[in-house]
């Protein structure tokens, strides 16, 4: 395995013929050869500001990232139409237009969600993701769904028992949702739920041993890696049935963002963790936004990759050092997993960190 540098500014979105680059509040869409960058043509841009505040904002790396500009997360509806979660609201994109249209506004205090899980059923695309800092309109933290151009909210979990929700993904074999919460040891654990609705119900909850935003979903058991910056984090392996749980390996740091690489050579399925750099939360909040200093959880000043499976073990393929700007308020260091439809390789882009623009792990 071995990582490259791809591309010079940060990717959204990418499959076998197109990709969508961001840079200063605007989105490249670039039909090439994914493998030459040199080779782009028929690009086509779209402004996402227009106000002066973030246009002005845009300008600059270190007001972009305070002001949080950059979308957290792309994906591809058809030919021209684009989905994009940006600024607190969910977006519809006509590249061909030229337009855009709000599909779904979230809750007061989400920017953002974490991850957005996408998959199909019954021939439909439908995307699922959870309320991160935000409430629905009776206080609690809601799951949502999003299909044919319209969201709902699915289900909710009380705000008196989670802080908010890092994951939800849809299990295909069992037909149920897994949901994925915390961030107090009371409010950190993973959660089920029927596609069919009802009310979620714990699955194993209150330790930060169970506080996880990325996982990977076997026949038998849940591959996950924890995200506490207050605790020595690690890969663990949760068996479905019995609820049993094995370390698989150990993390420098807390885990927000992963991916899955399947390898060209063998076939073989590697899980990515991407640790971030981050604070410990349990300070006022004027300090935890001009800290600098990593957590009691976090090893050093360095996002790392690590890759690897149950078979072969895990390891670290690739790193690089938060810069100097306080985590917080200017975004954690962190490796980012963009929307990718590409085999043998994964592509993520550093964040907050020295290293910039998008990179490949190639197995």
């Amino acid at each position: 395995m071995h990582v490259t540098r791809a591309y010079k500014n940060d990717i959204l979105y990418i499959d076998k013929t197109l990709r969508v680059e961001y840079k200063k509040g605007q989105l490249a869409f670039i039909n090439n050869d994914i493998y030459n960058e040199d080779s782009d043509k028929d690009i086509s841009y779209f402004n996402l500001y227009k106000n002066v505040k973030n246009k002005m904002a845009e300008s600059m790396e270190w007001s972009e990232r305070l002001l949080r500009l950059e979308p957290r997360y792309m994906t591809r509806l058809s030919e021209n139409v684009f989905l994009l979660s940006n600024q607190g609201k969910l977006v519809l994109l006509d590249i061909l237009r030229k337009k855009d249209s709000t599909v779904f506004a979230y809750g007061k205090g989400t920017r953002n969600p974490l991850c957005f899980f996408e998959y199909q059923k019954n021939g439909t695309k439908e995307i699922v993701f959870g309320d991160y800092r935000g409430h629905d309109k009776n206080g609690n933290v809601g799951v949502y769904r999003y299909s044919n151009q319209s969201v709902i909210e699915i289900a909710s979990i009380s705000g008196d028992k989670i802080d908010h929700i890092h994951r939800v993904e849809y299990d295909e074999k069992r037909n149920i949702y897994w949901i994925y919460t915390g961030d107090t040891n009371a409010g950190s654990g993973i959660w089920t739920m029927s596609y069919d609705g009802g009310k979620p119900e714990p699955f194993i909850i209150g330790l930060q041993q169970y506080r996880t935003c990325v996982s990977f979903i076997n026949e038998n058991s849940i591959i996950y890696a924890t995200d506490s910056p207050m605790e020595r984090n690690h890969i663990y392996s949760i068996d479905i049935n019995t609820k049993n749980i094995i370390k698989l390996g150990d993390l420098p740091g807390s885990c927000i963002f992963g991916g899955t690489l399947i390898s060209k050579k063998n076939n073989n399925t590697y899980y990515c963790f991407a640790t971030a750099v981050e604070p410990n939360g349990n300070m006022p909040m004027w300090k935890y936004l001009l800290n600098n200093k990593p957590g009691t959880g976090i090893v050093d000043n360095f996002a790392h990759l690590i890759v690897g499976n149950e078979k072969k073990g895990f390891k670290e393929v690739w790193k690089c050092k938060k810069d100097v700007l306080p985590m917080a308020l200017f975004q954690f260091g962190n490796l980012r997993f963009p929307t990718q439809h590409i085999g043998g390789k994964i592509f993520f882009c550093p964040q907050g960190c020295k290293e910039k623009g998008t990179f490949v792990l190639q197995a």
